[in-house]
């Protein structure tokens, strides 16, 4: 019996032997010698993308395969933050990993980091400072100068923390602190948000873009300045969406291919003359499908791939332009000169039954609720809310020789009708720059818009 015990005894010795020289043999003792945050750092960016390591032996060589590291909120153990890649420099010794969130701002974080599943690890803090914007880009850029009157206002961010951007919290002023009526849209793939104000900006006047975080906060996170110049509004951009676009514009210049100068236009109109249409749809890219309108009463078209038997886009005109399902909307049709400003003076004449014209004007007009402004161009001066807009002829427009009967419209949410006789029937309930309308008279004759 007592041989039993002391050959139990042994046993459980040798097995407490092995346990402690297994345990011995995992234990890691690496020391750290340096680290990007560094242990007890302050004012570290909230955008930083990669932690980084550097230990005085090779105890971390495994940190790729088995390794582990986390990175949370010291106060309260909170969430840990995603990590990505982890790395592995044999040569220095350093071990680096991917922080894939941004950071709160002013808190401290605890870098946890082990070399395998066994044994200990190494760990350190840093303080994040009060938070850096992530900005990438702005247009304009901060400290531009003769800007146009009619440009759009954005910002490209370096990741995702300002996608609930709004117009409360991306706003322009005036030095005065005059702000601008605006729209405001977040393009995720891009990253970028645009800010379209509801009409020109005043001539030599600078003003301050602001990001907030959050609506109503006292105080910015990210600012910057331009000034515009001096001369009237150059151009007209024309917002577009995935799909059709009855379009027309208001800058008073006829694009025309070589030897295809029209001659029923409006009058005082400038001409340019063009290699092909597609020259006049350039900034549209490869985000257009075709575009189609009407010449001598005849239809044409031109496509992305360079065919067609369209030879001149015109003020006073309207057309169809197919944006490609894939874009990234809206995209804008860009177009530079002058605008037609005594468009109550320019006749467009009509036929008898359809015809396809362009809305001359810098001035939306509708009944009941105003309309998005993101779907006009940045050159509209102001919203008349009409209340007595079912009767265009007497308010929007003024035929001479003919009467109509209906009008057709036709935006991001599809076509309108108006009904001249039948307005409890009709909703289109507005008309605006950048628009073009399809007019039903009867008998010939002309239109001027109001």
């Amino acid at each position: 019996m007592k041989t039993m015990k002391k050959r139990l005894r042994l046993l459980i010795c040798g097995l407490l032997a092995l346990t402690a020289i297994f345990c011995v043999q995992t234990v890691y003792a690496a020391t750290l010698v340096s680290s990007d945050p560094a242990d007890g750092a302050t004012g570290v960016a909230t955008n930083i993308s990669t932690i980084t390591a550097t230990f005085d032996n090779d105890d971390y060589s495994t940190f790729v395969s088995s390794g582990s590291c986390t990175l949370f909120p010291t106060q309260g153990m909170g969430i840990a933050v995603s990590t990505g890649t982890k790395a592995y420099d044999s040569a220095t010794r350093t071990i680096s990993f991917d922080v894939l969130e941004l950071l709160i701002s002013n808190t401290q974080y605890t870098v946890s980091v082990k070399p395998g599943f066994l044994g200990g690890g190494n760990s350190w803090t840093f303080t994040t400072g009060a938070g850096a914007v992530p900005v990438d880009s702005t247009n304009p850029a901060d400290g531009a100068v003769d800007v146009t009157l009619n440009t759009t206002v954005s910002v490209t961010f370096l990741d995702d923390s300002y996608s609930a951007i709004d117009d409360q919290t991306f706003t322009l002023e005036t030095a005065a602190g005059n702000a601008v009526t605006a729209a405001v849209a977040y393009d995720g793939a891009t990253r970028t948000a645009t800010l379209t104000p509801s009409s020109a900006l005043d001539p030599s006047t600078t003003y301050t873009a602001e990001i907030f975080q959050t609506a109503g906060q006292a105080t910015p996170d990210y600012t910057w300045s331009f000034t515009t110049g001096a001369g009237t509004t150059a151009g007209q951009r024309i917002p577009l969406y995935r799909g059709w676009n009855m379009i027309s514009y208001t800058v008073n210049t006829c694009f025309h291919t070589p030897g295809n100068q029209p001659v029923n236009v409006l009058s005082g109109v400038q001409f340019t003359e063009v290699a092909d249409i597609g020259e006049v749809l350039s900034s549209l890219g490869s985000n257009y499908v075709q575009i189609k309108g009407w010449e001598s009463g005849a239809p044409v078209a031109y496509n992305s791939s360079g065919v067609g038997n369209m030879t001149y886009m015109a003020p006073g005109n309207a057309y169809w332009i197919e944006i490609d399902e894939s874009a990234v909307e809206p995209v804008y049709l860009e177009l530079s000169g002058d605008l037609i400003t005594d468009y109550t003076t320019k006749s467009i004449p009509l036929q008898d039954g359809w015809n396809f014209v362009g809305y001359l004007g810098d001035k939306v007009k509708y009944k009941d609720a105003q309309p998005d402004t993101g779907m006009f161009p940045s050159t509209v001066t102001g919203y008349d809310n009409l209340t007595n807009f079912d009767t265009l002829s007497d308010v929007v427009f003024t035929l001479t020789g003919c009467d109509y009967k209906y009008v057709r419209g036709y935006d991001k949410t599809g076509a309108k009708l108006h009904i001249k006789d039948q307005p409890f029937f009709s909703d289109l309930t507005y008309v605006g720059p950048g628009f073009g309308y399809w007019i039903n008279c009867i008998g010939a004759g002309s239109m001027t818009w109001k």
